[in-house]
């Protein structure tokens, strides 16, 4: 049998002046404590690792009820990245300070995705320890409110006919599954296919997996690539991929999982052309991705039941990379606007559902000291009209991982 995908590690090297597009990371859609974040410091920028080295980036948040924890990327001093998470409150003070998740292997651990499970969080990343042919693994660790781990750091092992697989398994994403526990989601190569396939696998809070892996819908000719992950708050579950026929265009597909089943509903769903670059929302439901076209790119939601979507971003701009958060009838979506080569503005933009339709408020541009860097932002909804914002900025490569807690106006 001919090695699977070998030399993966060129596809982590994003080029210069071009836009990455990365996986998003998974929208939390636990009930926000309305509460907990009721006097939050809005409209204050928060540096979220002061102390760090520069080049902090892919930085992804999610609300445990009380406090937000941001997972996220540190260099080292030979060039590969460790992952790192901390916790704030919603007062923007420091709970749980920065600590690194994976062992010090001479490995790039890149790209954390996060979710909480009641007091138990996980965060997965892929590994890319240059290898041939396999170089490309899922780490995952799980650990406490308070930060004390589950145990240490370790490769998420999946099955493929019953049986551990043997290949390269990135572009993780992470939720939590009411009565189901966490699930992981991302893509891998399969024995004889040759192309990355999405999958699930569910796991306990340590990471440990529950279950055989779930693949829902292999199929030979296409590619799959940044999945992204979202649970309701009655153990449905939404999964949404990029997939590549062989010779085609990308386009966002989507598959949901009824309450307490891991079979899919039926066939993959075209939810749009494009790439989906934002996890599904289940509160509403809705989605987000971006679209490339001729000279510009676009940001659109859409309800995944239906119905009209809103288009955002401004003619001729390259708008890319969304970030989606809600609530039961109203959302947001932040996103990254590109000024010149690498460096982007970053904006916001509130919207609601009526049930049928979405409707947008007005997009404003999130204020920063710098220019944003071409790593996604993420966004989480803490209650009400609150929410908070993850991004890099800096000029390239100084990189500093900023917060703000936003209520965007309709």
């Amino acid at each position: 049998m001919r090695p699977l995908f070998p030399a993966l590690s060129l596809l982590l090297a994003w080029s210069v002046g071009c836009v990455p597009v990365e996986p998003a990371d998974d929208d939390d859609t636990t009930a926000a404590d309305d509460d907990a974040c009721a006097d939050t410091p809005l409209d204050e920028t928060l540096p979220l690792d002061p102390a760090g080295p520069e080049t902090q980036i892919h930085g992804a948040a999610v609300f445990d009820g009380e406090g937000i924890w941001i997972a996220y990327n540190r260099p080292r001093d030979d060039g590969q990245f460790d992952v790192y998470a901390t916790r704030i409150g919603c007062d923007g003070q420091v709970i749980v300070e920065p600590w690194r998740l994976n062992e010090d292997d001479g490995a790039n651990h890149v790209d954390p995705a996060l979710a909480h499970d009641g007091d138990a969080v996980l965060v997965a990343w892929h590994r890319d320890d240059g290898v041939f042919p396999h170089n490309l693994s899922t780490w995952v660790r799980g650990f406490d409110r308070d930060g004390a781990p589950a145990g240490p750091a370790h490769e998420l092992i999946t099955t493929w006919e019953a049986a551990p697989l043997e290949g390269n398994v990135w572009m993780p994403a992470v939720a939590a599954r009411p009565g189901d526990g966490l699930v992981v989601a991302g893509v891998r190569g399969l024995p004889d296919i040759e192309r990355f396939q999405v999958y699930l696998q569910p796991v306990d809070s340590a990471g440990e997996p529950t279950a055989d892996t779930v693949d829902p819908h292999v199929l030979a000719e296409v590619t799959d690539t940044a999945p992204t992950l979202a649970a309701s708050g009655d153990g449905g579950l939404q999964l949404a991929w990029t997939r590549t026929p062989d010779g085609g265009d990308d386009s966002a597909v989507g598959l949901g999982f009824a309450p307490g089943s891991w079979l899919p509903d039926g066939e993959p769903t075209a939810l749009a052309p494009g790439e989906a670059t934002a996890a599904p929302s289940l509160a509403l439901p809705t989605i987000a991705w971006h679209r490339v076209g001729a000279s510009s790119y676009s940001v659109h939601v859409r309800r995944l039941g239906g119905g009209d979507g809103i288009e955002l971003g401004e003619a001729g701009a390259f708008d890319h990379t969304p970030a989606l958060a809600s609530g039961d009838s109203r959302g947001a979506v932040a996103w990254l606007r590109v000024d010149t080569g690498i460096r982007n503005d970053l904006w916001l933009a509130p919207f609601e559902d009526d049930g049928a339709d979405l409707a947008a408020g007005t997009a404003v541009q999130v204020e920063t000291d710098g220019p944003v860097g071409p790593y996604a932002p993420d966004l989480v909804h803490l209650g009400d009209d609150a929410y908070f914002a993850v991004w890099a900025e800096g000029e390239s490569p100084a990189f500093r991982l900023h917060g703000r807690f936003v209520a965007p106006e309709e």
